[in-house]
């Protein structure tokens, strides 16, 4: 198992004797210090009517950007025992945060909401304890140079859009602004290459939409010594802190994601994504807790919701076809692994959600906008290590085709469990599971489609065995295998 750590945030000074550092080790945080390592940086956006951000709202955002770099600076284990009962994925996690407004998150209301969201989001331990701030930061610059004004034409939009650079985030821009409506978009920008598509994505919507939308990049970030966990399983915590800092300045109603109804339940394919092994980041059930958080912190009715629950990836992408905006695929990144890609590469081509971007971009027949060079290597049959790699690959194949063979009535015996879970707060649970079998019942017929698709583009290679399926072979060496999509 991965050892028990202490985070010490914002210079707080923890007795070797205290009981929370007991069998933990340590680790100091700082966001606010002359020396931190970690960034927090609104970009200025609009200079309407200068607004600092209230204390509460600042905590919140550094508690929630604290989690985040624990999140990502702490590797978890890579093996499962031999029977596969115990996965040594689980960590935990304990917090000293110096705050501004002590006597609110030190509540256990407000403590108990952040460990429910964080535990279903992570499947790992966090506890909390916030104690008074004693230094805050030197320099009091504005975080937001942007306003309320009545007559600004982004004030109390009826969300505010969290805006990853990706092709869901992206359709759900275009939807909205396709109506008319108002924009206020947010990013998170951990790395320089996410920023650079980021910025190229949002002007390429203003040309396209000119007026419409405006765009607040948020640089959050951890030092360069830190290790990197991929997994990121925090970070719909953090974007959705972010959108309420948004959201209370400009008055919106709450904050929105856009994430594919398949991706936000996450129905266990494989041995490779159960529990702390599947996103949970747009769940139901994570966003309900996260809107009562938000709401809890804002003191009033906030909404964080997913338009999206019961759109499969391959009907996302064709809405952006439908809108005449397709071209904008090129510009997008769905990989997993995104905080490594080069510059020249924004896809792995080995991960779930890189397979899951491609077979949904075939199905939509918009290939032309997706560039087979912007993958290290092909989805479909491009080289991938043994275990989770290739198993990830055969999996997904298998579990489409399942989800295509089965009725609906033996897919909700199947995932009862999940399904149960993910209508929990649902007003009409039956019907919201009906929608969501039948979604997955068009996903399966994709991913079969798909498949047979590439069964017979590839044919001539298969009987030959010249479809290279390996990795780490000497240069030149071949061998004969199976296509990585065969069904076990």
């Amino acid at each position: 198992m991965i050892a028990a750590r202490l985070f010490a945030c914002s210079g707080a000074k923890i007795a070797a004797a205290d009981p929370v550092a007991a069998g933990r080790l340590c680790v100091e945080l700082d966001s606010i210090g002359n020396k931190p390592n970690v960034h927090i940086q609104f970009e200025n956006v609009a200079r309407v009517f200068r607004q600092d951000l209230s204390p509460r709202l600042v905590d919140f955002l550094e508690i929630a950007s604290y989690v985040f770099t624990a999140d990502c600076a702490t590797s978890r284990g890579k093996k499962w025992t031999d029977d596969y009962s115990t996965e040594p994925w689980g960590r935990d996690f304990a917090f000293v945060i110096p705050v501004r407004e002590p006597d609110f998150w030190d509540t256990a209301k407000i403590k108990g909401l952040i460990e429910e969201v964080l535990g279903f989001l992570s499947n790992d331990k966090y506890s909390f304890t916030f104690v008074p701030l004693e230094r805050d930061r030197a320099d009091q610059q504005p975080y937001f140079q942007f306003g309320d004004l009545k007559d600004w034409p982004f004030h109390c939009p009826e969300r505010v859009l969290m805006f990853s650079g990706g092709l869901d985030s992206l359709a759900g821009a275009v939807d909205t602004a396709v109506d008319g409506a108002k924009m206020v978009l947010v990013s998170h920008r951990p790395v320089s290459t996410l920023d650079s598509r980021q910025k190229k994505l949002f002007n390429e919507l203003q040309r396209r939409f000119p007026g419409q939308l405006i765009h607040i990049p948020v640089w959050i970030n951890k030092a360069e010594s830190f290790r990197r966990e991929p997994t990121q399983r925090t970070r719909s915590f953090l974007y959705s802190a972010l959108g309420t800092v948004v959201a209370q300045s400009v008055q919106a109603s709450g904050v929105r994601f856009y994430e594919n109804g398949i991706v936000s339940l996450n129905l266990p394919i494989a041995e490779e994504v159960l529990r702390g092994r599947a996103s949970r980041t747009t769940h139901p059930v994570a966003l309900h807790l996260l809107a009562s958080l938000c709401a809890a912190v804002t003191e009033r009715d906030f909404t964080v919701d997913n338009p999206y629950l019961f759109k499969t990836k391959a009907e996302v992408v064709a809405t952006l076809a439908t809108h005449e905006a397709a071209y904008l695929i090129a510009d997008t990144c769905s990989c997993s692994h995104s905080m490594f890609q080069s510059k020249t590469q924004r896809h792995c081509g080995r991960c779930s959600q890189c397979i899951d971007r491609r077979f949904a971009i075939t199905a939509a027949g918009l290939l032309a906008y997706d560039s087979e060079a912007d993958y290290v290597s092909d989805v479909f049959v491009g080289p991938r290590k043994e275990g989770p790699e290739k198993n990830m690959a055969v999996d997904y194949a298998r579990h489409g085709i399942e989800l295509w063979r089965r009725s609906e009535s033996e897919l909700a015996t199947l995932f009862n469990a999940e399904l149960t879970r993910a209508v929990r707060y649902a007003p009409k649970r039956s019907e919201t599971a009906e929608r969501l079998i039948s979604m997955h019942k068009r996903h399966g017929e994709v991913v079969t489609q798909v498949l047979q698709q590439k069964i017979v583009e590839h044919a001539a290679k298969l009987v030959e065995g010249a479809i290279d399926g390996t990795l780490g072979l000497p240069p030149g060496v071949r061998q004969p295998v199976k296509t990585q999509f065969a069904v076990r």
